[in-house]
């Protein structure tokens, strides 16, 4: 079994999707395919579900998932310690936010691959707030999330130098009354009178829309 293997595995399972997991790998999707199918065939059970759109982790996949991320941690690490650096990942590590997966990394690792020839990017996928401790751990070489001052993050930000990518805006909708009007308002949810879908409160989106609701703004910045 190789390394390449267990990290191909993780990458398709934060991208759900071949052909980007092999643009992030800089493979042809013919070979990254091949090498999924090695992982599965030395495992002797199928890890992800191609009958599916998206593909999605089997059963056991999500148990193996855990245990590939823990290994190829340790592998590492353990090689960080002894001082093995002859097969170090010699591109760029990108963390990004899982909200921008879909509709932001494709064009833009086209984009770049137009610009920079040969370029290797190790890409995983997480929630912001692991993405900030793997910043500042060392364990990423650049970070894609979304920013607001409303939600600020906890990395320092004279340490890390940042650039904006693109702007987006969050607008809260809800159903019409009979007039065309918004049936509900912001100003009302504290009262528990306005019934509203949230994201978890641990989640970027989620201390964002706390934000949101408590001091007003319809449009906050990114």
């Amino acid at each position: 079994m190789d390394i390449e293997w267990l990290e191909d595995f993780l990458v398709l399972s934060d991208l759900s999707s071949f052909t980007r997991a092999a643009q992030s790998r800089n493979v042809t999707q013919s070979a990254f395919s091949r090498r999924i199918r090695s992982l599965e065939d030395w495992i002797g059970i199928p890890l992800i579900d191609r009958d599916t759109v998206p593909p999605r982790l089997t059963v056991a996949g999500h148990l193996f998932r855990d245990a590939a991320r823990e290994m190829v941690r340790q592998l590492q690490d353990t090689r960080v310690a002894l001082g093995h650096k002859t097969r170090a990942f010699s591109g760029v590590k990108l963390f990004i936010s899982h909200s921008l997966v879909d509709h932001f990394l494709p064009e833009w690792i086209q984009n770049l691959n137009h610009r920079i020839t040969g370029l290797k990017l190790d890409v995983t996928a997480g929630e912001t707030y692991d993405g900030m401790v793997a910043l500042s751990g060392g364990r990423c070489d650049l970070l894609m999330v979304y920013y607001s001052s409303i939600a600020p993050m906890t990395v320092d930000e004279k340490a890390c130098a940042s650039i904006v990518l693109a702007n987006d805006r969050l607008i809260p909708v809800c159903v019409p009354n009979a007039e065309g009007e918004p049936r509900f308002s912001l100003a009302n949810v504290d009262s528990g009178s306005v019934p509203i879908l949230v994201y978890p409160p641990e989640t970027f989106f989620g201390r964002l829309l706390n934000g949101v609701v408590r001091f007003g703004p319809r449009t906050p910045p990114f």
